[in-house]
Formats: C-alpha cells, sequence, structure tokens
C-alpha cells in the first residue's frame, strides 16, 4: 500500500523542531506529468514518507507504487538505525567486500570485447558466486523489500555492499564535509529511470535507504569520489571500490 500523501504545509508542521529540509519541489505529478489535471488547479502533493515524490492526485500515487516502493525511504525515521556501527568487523567486512570486487574486476577486465555481446553474461565469471555469500547483514539487518530477489539473486548482494560502503565514506566525513557533498549529490542529473538523490538523506541515513536510492548512488559515485571538494577527499581504495561495484551492478543486477 502506498503512503499517504502530505501537502507542503502539512510537510512544514511535521519536521518542525527537526534539522532536516525538505527536497526542492517539482512540478509536474510525477505518475501523470501533467496529462490528468489542469495545473491551475490542482496542489501538488508529497509522498509522505521520502518527501521527494509528487503527484496530483491519490490515483495517480496508487498508480506508481509497484515502482516507487522500491526507491522510496523516510526522510526522516527515529525508529530505524540510521548508521552502522563502525568497529573492527564492519572494517573486515569492507576489506573482504573490497576483494570480491576486486577479483571479479580483474577477471572482467581480461574478458576484452567479449563483454560488449549481448550473449555475454556477468555471472558466467567464475568469481560471481562470492558476491552470493556476501556481504553479512548483521550492520544491523536491512528489512527494505528488493526487487525480484529470487529470480535476480545478486541484487541483494550489490545493496548490501553499497549500504555497506557508504556507510564507511559518510562515517569519515566531518560535518562541513557532509554538507558540501550533499550540495553537491543535489545537483547531479539522474536519468529519470533511477531513483532520486536527496543529499542530506544521503549523508544522514545511509544505512537506511531503499535499494533504488543505494543503486542511484553506486552509479553516480566513481565521479563523486574523483572531485575534489576542498572540505574532503577520497583515497584511491574507496575510489576504486566504488568504481568496481558500479561495474559489477551493471553486469550482475539483472543476472
Amino acid at each position: 500500500m502506498a503512503p499517504d500523501q502530505s501537502n507542503e504545509s502539512e510537510s512544514r508542521t511535521k519536521i518542525e523542531g527537526r534539522k532536516e529540509k525538505l527536497p526542492k519541489a517539482e512540478g509536474d505529478c510525477e505518475s501523470c506529468w501533467g496529462d490528468e489535471y489542469d495545473e491551475e488547479e490542482v496542489t501538488m502533493r508529497r509522498c509522505a514518507q521520502c518527501k521527494n515524490q509528487f503527484y496530483c492526485s491519490e490515483g495517480c500515487q496508487g498508480k506508481d507504487w509497484k515502482t516507487h516502493k522500491y526507491n522510496c525511504s523516510p526522510l526522516y525515521d527515529d525508529t530505524t538505525p540510521a548508521t552502522i556501527p563502525r568497529d573492527q568487523e564492519s572494517e573486515d567486512e569492507i576489506r573482504r567486500m573490497g576483494k570480491i570486487l576486486a577479483d571479479w574486476m580483474k577477471t572482467f577486465e581480461a574478458q576484452g570485447d567479449a563483454v560488449k555481446t549481448r550473449q555475454w553474461k556477468g555471472s558466467s565469471l567464475p568469481e560471481s558466486t562470492a558476491f552470493l555469500v556476501a556481504p553479512s547483514p548483521h550492520f544491523p539487518p536491512y528489512k527494505r523489500e528488493i526487487p525480484n530477489p529470487r529470480t535476480k539473486k545478486y541484487r541483494l548482494p550489490l545493496v548490501l555492499m553499497a549500504r555497506l560502503f557508504l556507510n564507511d565514506l559518510v562515517g569519515e566525513l566531518s560535518s562541513e564535509a557532509k554538507e558540501t557533498l550533499a550540495g553537491y549529490i543535489n545537483v547531479i542529473n539522474m536519468p529519470s529511470s533511477h531513483a532520486k538523490l536527496y543529499g542530506p538523506k544521503i549523508m544522514g541515513r545511509p544505512a537506511d535507504l531503499s535499494p533504488g536510492e543505494y543503486i542511484s548512488f553506486v552509479a553516480s559515485a566513481p565521479i563523486i569520489t574523483m572531485q575534489e571538494y576542498g572540505t574532503c577527499s577520497f583515497s584511491k581504495e574507496c575510489q576504486e571500490r566504488w568504481r568496481n561495484l558500479a561495474t559489477a551492478k551493471l553486469f550482475l543486477w539483472d543476472d
């Protein structure tokens, strides 16, 4: 069931006393794209959870929920951990995931032009089997629904890797750096097929995003981590990890 809608005044009331700012309002309904209403007669309403998807009616929201539910997570939620504790266990897991990705990437790059054919599958590499036992989901457990996890068995491991890596990335940043990076994320133009990213939430809730948000961040991460921001920079190891994950996602997500 789709979450309730909230209008602008209701949203402002609900966040009163919080630090969170609402994502910038969009101009069109993100279901019918203006085909079912007169712009002068309708007030656009936000998804009550993520505050970042906009609809002209409950009907349009209901139609869009089949897709949006995989891209939606609360802008704020006091009942779910927003971060994963950074300790020796999580550091060991990050190194293990990094090696799995590096091993897969090395074999992938050795395939040459074969990967450009439609018949080639990322899962054909022997190193792909290591993804299916990685990573450990206990940081805390990830409970958000993954699209088609039984038939697309690499999706959950890819999301859990992204979750663990993002939590580590955010955990190393100062408050000033988080604000800078959040602003950069907000101006990234994502393809319409990707989940929208809201910088302050990415920086504030790295352990509690939707599958779609994690995968959107993976697609952007190689560019994000290569930039020089003044307030922060990222190691070559970090950059390589995200580059490898982005490539693995491209070839394993639909396998």
